[in-house]
């Protein structure tokens, strides 16, 4: 018997990645005789121009290799190879269902594994093949990732399904969609050439168990398996997807997940000897009903937005707005808008699109001054056609120097490049604007090509103004009769028997509304502060009743009118103070059962409207 068959190289149904000059191919096998080896490579029975019968290789001593270069673009092939020995006799091979077109990774969790509930009436397409976790080339469809075939124990404790059963197990599962698929079909419209998948994702895992550093476990770790697939496929890649970190939004593994990604792209670039493999990761998607823990998720969601600026040649695409199909996996026609995106970036990183832009990504929060109201302004980058919201924009906060996100955005409205959001307060010493903060994120706003802005943040915010804290704690007299406080003397402690100390809690306001309600008459505030230094200032006021002011027994302002617009910061009063202590009194009305008043706004800023103030609430 002759024997001459392939070991490595070349199977039945792969893809080979297409270079500038096409694929080039090595293949090596057993030999019995020893002699020169041609190949012939056809396509429905007719031979390519330039493959048929050509020199590739040589048999001696038991093996033979054969090498193939400047295959086009396209198949199925037959690639036929021929080793030639004395006397004219000869040993002939065929390896068929041969394709030449782009090569991805799929690699990381349960999302790029695939959850999504299967279609079973979606079409199939020859082109798009799959090197599946059996390491066997077929015709891709869904599940792509089917872990109980692997002969690798990390996926299955080494105990796989025979062979056998594996047909009829996976046309029994009802879950297994993922990206993977929809983006192969979605590259095959673009590019027009075939497509290989090559599936090494498992559900549940994190960047410790993917670490090229367990390499030397072989089918015992992640990286080990993935690398015995490559091995199997022989080719370089096009570019890797990666979905992943969910399982790292503990405190202690998201504060190291950038390194951990760093080291695992730098070592799957060296070990396929390719230092500019694109990469395309998508930023985690949701976890709903999460209650503990809510930080880390959005650790891990920021990390994974700003990689791309630690990571050459990796991009990054959303996900928080994507439908669910369960409580942390995307559904399925989610992943087919997913893999749109991917298939733009691959468009840009593999064939240098560059007119295709990432998602918009924040680069500046900074404070505007406007009369209505504190306005931060947001602006954005990468924004094709300008940003918009299709109903009432959500997801912005207010995130504190101290980690508590405020609900402090009452409006969002985009222009350009930019979102204007309206802010309930000012105190933003320190603080930061946060966009989609936590695992289940309320998020809408959106590019002209529908892309997403990324949940981000903590982005901190530029050039907050120099206020003082508003003055909330206060000593308040009962009502004493009489609506006309015109003719009033400045109030003193010693004239109450009785002063009740009220802090007001919700931020800014001297909410008397509930104390007031059907009564009337006026009542008498006390509070004091500090000055480290003599200072030229401005008192901000707001109020919305009749209301006259005192510092330190001397008539600052009046306003008998009322009601004045409520909104904070509606008067700006200049005074010029010394150091040391200043005692504050305040006298207001109810005003009239047609307009009740409801409180009053203060707090002060420097003159100069730049400089701090040294002041201190008592």
């Amino acid at each position: 018997m002759n024997v001459f068959c392939v070991r490595s190289g070349l199977a039945a149904g792969q893809v080979l990645q297409r270079g500038k000059d096409g694929a080039s191919v090595t293949v090596s096998g057993y030999a019995q005789n020893d002699g020169a080896v041609f190949a012939t490579v056809s396509r429905a029975g007719k031979a390519l121009e330039g493959f048929n019968g050509i020199p590739a290789g040589k048999a001696a001593n038991g093996a033979f290799t054969a090498k193939l270069r400047r295959i086009p673009a396209g198949g199925p092939y037959e690639v036929t190879l021929e080793c030639r020995y004395a006397l004219g006799a000869l040993s002939m091979l065929t390896v068929s269902d041969v394709w030449v077109g782009d090569l991805w990774l799929l690699a990381g969790q349960s999302n790029m594994e695939g959850v999504g509930a299967i279609e079973r009436d979606a079409p199939v397409d020859e082109r798009v093949r799959c090197l599946t976790m059996a390491r066997v080339w077929e015709t891709a469809r869904d599940p792509l990732h089917f872990l109980a075939e692997s002969p690798d124990p990390v996926h299955n404790g080494g105990a796989p399904l025979p062979p056998s059963a594996v047909p009829a197990a996976k046309k029994k599962a009802i879950r297994g969609s993922g990206p993977g698929l929809w983006f192969a079909r979605e590259m095959l419209e673009r590019t027009g050439v075939p497509q290989g998948l090559i599936a090494t994702a498992h559900g549940g895992t994190s960047m410790a168990q993917w670490s090229p550093d367990l390499a030397d476990r072989g089918g015992e770790s992640l990286y080990g398996s993935m690398m015995e697939s490559l091995r199997v496929s022989g080719q370089p890649l096009t570019g890797v997807l990666w979905y992943q970190g969910c399982s790292d939004t503990s405190a202690e593994a998201a504060a190291v997940y950038t390194d951990r990604m760093v080291a695992l792209v730098e070592a799957l670039r060296r070990d396929m000897g390719q230092p500019k493999l694109p990469w395309i990761i998508a930023q985690i998607a949701r976890e709903v009903g999460r209650t503990e823990g809510a930080d880390g998720w959005s650790f891990i969601t920021e990390r994974q937005r700003l990689l791309p600026g630690a990571i050459s040649r990796l991009e990054m695409v959303p996900t928080a707005d994507l439908e669910m199909d369960d409580w942390i996996h995307v559904s399925t026609p989610g992943h087919k808008v997913l893999a749109g995106r991917f298939a733009d970036m691959a468009e840009r990183l593999a064939f240098g699109r560059k007119d295709i832009v990432p998602c918009p990504q924040p680069v500046s929060a900074k404070f505007v001054k406007d009369p209505l109201s504190p306005v931060v302004e947001v602006t954005f980058t990468n924004v094709v056609g300008g940003l918009s919201s299709p109903c009432r924009a959500t997801g912005f906060a207010v995130r504190t120097e101290a980690g508590r996100i405020l609900k402090a955005v009452y409006q969002a409205r985009f222009s350009g490049n930019k979102a204007r959001l309206r802010l309930t307060t000012d105190e933003l010493g320190g603080a930061s604007v946060v966009y989609g903060w936590g695992p289940d994120p309320d998020v809408n706003a959106f590019d002209g090509r529908r892309m997403p802005v990324p949940p981000f943040g903590p982005l901190p915010i530029e050039s907050p103004p120099p206020l003082s804290p508003w003055f909330r704690d206060w000593e308040v007299s009962p009502l004493a009769r009489g609506e006309d406080i015109s003719a009033l003397s400045c109030p003193r402690r010693e004239d109450f028997a009785k002063l009740r100390k009220m802090a007001f809690p919700d931020w800014w306001k001297v909410n008397m509304e509930d104390a007031w309600r059907g009564k009337t008459g006026h009542a008498s505030f006390f509070a004091a502060f500090e000055l480290a230094e003599p200072t030229a200032a401005e008192l901000l006021l707001g109020y919305d009743g009749p209301f006259r002011l005192w510092i330190d027994g001397k008539p600052i302002h009046e306003g008998l009118s009322g009601p004045w617009p409520w909104m904070q910061d509606s008067l700006a009063v200049p005074v010029t103070l010394g150091a040391g202590r200043h005692e504050v009194a305040v006298t207001m009305a109810t005003g009239s059962a047609a307009k009740p008043s409801t409180g009053f706004f203060m707090r002060m800023r420097a003159a100069d409207g730049k400089k701090a103030l040294g002041i201190s609430l008592r």
